[in-house]
């Protein structure tokens, strides 16, 4: 076991050196779309996929997929800018107990003809007039077209484990048609997490199928299903996945257990429950 967890340290770091992990700008700015959600602009990266994306904002890759239209999901590029949406439940608002600066971006709204502070306060992010008033120093209730507001932050390791599940419903109900959600709605919420698995491609099938998780029960038996193989499996959570892995690693398999998957790359998309 001690093997297992220093080579998966050793090959992990060298693939965050290369561009595995990922990044959020000094500051993010947020728009709003036709069904007035809210967006924010991702830039694609090296070696990201729409599959690594979505679960870093607690989203499923569908969810990103209808905040663009014209996007093809197997073809995306270094420098593409992606419209992500991005609820009210993952932008901290208040500075409260357990808050670190150097772990948060801040979020900006800029102004829009015909908006006012009551609209943008109130309407758009549930917060009060004075809030915004006093976080970006204004004198009185005047706004200008362009202006930017500071609204609140987001974390830069992506949006936490806890509201993951309360964003996917979000999302799944209000950017979804009512037929599309009815239809998917048992394949999408009958799974506790959705995100990215990990293991070491290229090593030997040989030894036991383990399985590491952020919170399962040590011990416990979880289900994992590859969508893009329709293979699913039910193995044993064996331990607590590293810190060195970022938000969106859910799973780090061992190689018997990534194939029974179907796994090709390094990095999969999986549903799990757990």
């Amino acid at each position: 076991m001690r093997k297992f967890y220093i080579l998966l340290f050793m090959i992990f770091m060298l693939i965050s050196n290369s561009g595995f992990s990922q990044v959020l700008p000094d500051t993010v700015f947020l728009t709003l779309g036709p069904k007035k959600e809210k967006l924010i602009d991702h830039v694609v990266c090296r070696g990201q996929t729409l599959y690594s994306i979505a679960p870093f904002y607690g989203l499923m890759p569908q969810n990103v997929l209808n905040a663009n239209k014209q996007l093809d999901m197997n073809a995306l590029r270094v420098g593409q800018i992606l419209k992500v949406p991005i609820p009210n439940i993952a932008i901290t608002r208040f500075k409260k107990d357990g808050f670190v600066d150097s772990l948060k971006v801040p979020l900006v709204y800029k102004v829009k003809h015909g908006e006012t502070l009551y609209t943008i306060s109130k309407k758009y992010f549930r917060m009060p007039i004075d809030t915004i008033m006093q976080r970006n120093n204004l004198m009185n209730y005047h706004l200008s077209v362009g202006m930017p507001l500071h609204i609140g932050w987001m974390d830069k390791r992506g949006v936490p484990d806890s509201i993951q599940m309360k964003i996917k419903r979000i999302f799944t109900k209000k950017m979804l048609t009512e037929e599309d959600y009815k239809r998917k709605n048992k394949e999408i919420l009958d799974f506790d997490q959705q995100g990215i698995a990990f293991w070491q491609k290229g090593a030997k099938s040989g030894g036991r199928s383990m399985t590491l998780h952020r919170t399962a029960k040590i011990g416990s038996m979880i289900t994992i299903i590859n969508p893009m193989t329709k293979k699913k499996i039910r193995t044993k959570v064996v331990g607590r996945i590293p810190p060195v892995f970022p938000r969106d690693v859910i799973l780090v398999l061992s190689p018997s257990t990534a194939r029974r998957l179907g796994a090709v790359d390094a990095r999969f998309y999986v549903k799990i429950k757990y």
